[in-house]
């Protein structure tokens, strides 16, 4: 059986705390609090933060902005990690000129052919005003 930390129960290479704890002893943190969880998706690292906010004290300035600032990365995290991009719409190199303009013929109309290509109309619209000049 291999020695786990004191604390936490965190397997451990020698003495008798964990990695993480050591590291919080030799930057003069207290030791004995629980490590969070390595693994967590940013869905529960932004319930975490939300929860921290609501808890947070505000007589306690420091401590305060500290949870807005943790609740702000971490809704930003959870926003490029799970939700759409935006950004400009993608943008057809000039040698495909010819293969959008087949497929504007093909479909009969711009919008048809936007839905075909999965771009905008007006994307469609400055790609074909651009390349056709």
């Amino acid at each position: 059986m291999s020695a786990t930390c004191a604390i936490c129960s965190r397997p451990i290479k020698w003495g008798e705390l964990c990695d993480g704890h050591k590291k919080r002893q030799q930057l003069g943190k207290v030791v004995h609090v629980e490590l969070r969880a390595a693994n967590r998706t940013p869905f529960q690292v932004l319930a975490d933060a939300a929860l921290t906010f609501a808890d947070a004290d505000s007589e306690d300035d420091q401590a305060y902005d500290r949870a807005a600032d943790n609740l702000g990365k971490a809704a930003l995290n959870y926003a490029r990690r799970w939700a759409k991009k935006g950004g400009r719409p993608p943008r057809f190199p000039a040698e495909h000129y010819a293969k959008v303009l087949a497929a504007v013929q093909e479909a009969g109309s711009i919008r048809a052919a936007a839905k075909r290509l999965e771009v905008g109309r007006s994307t469609l619209h400055r790609y074909i005003a651009r390349c056709g000049s």
